[in-house]
């Protein structure tokens, strides 16, 4: 099983994703993630995880890991992942 903060590296499309729900959700085989890309992106919600690699905080994902080929590539620090959660819970707040 996945934990939060785990990059997967996915084949089909063969693209990394970071997983940002949480344990009790991913063991359900599925989870929420966004995708992570080598380049700078232009988007305001991204965070540089790790060497020249971001996370878009932005392009939320639902990924059913039982019909996909994966597996746990790294995960990022517990701080990085607590940035990540404030910027997706940003796209939500009211005010």
């Amino acid at each position: 099983m996945v934990k939060q903060g785990d990059i997967i590296k996915l084949s089909d499309p063969n693209c990394l994703a970071l997983v940002i729900s949480k344990d009790s959700y991913n063991e359900t085989g599925h989870v929420i993630a966004c995708p992570v890309i080598k380049n700078k992106p232009d988007a305001t919600l991204s965070l540089e995880i790790k060497d020249g690699s971001y996370a878009l905080c932005d392009n939320l994902r639902r990924l059913d890991l039982n019909t996909r080929s994966y597996h746990v590539a790294y995960n990022i620090s517990m701080s990085k992942m607590i940035y990540v959660a404030d910027m997706v819970q940003s796209i939500f707040d009211y005010f």
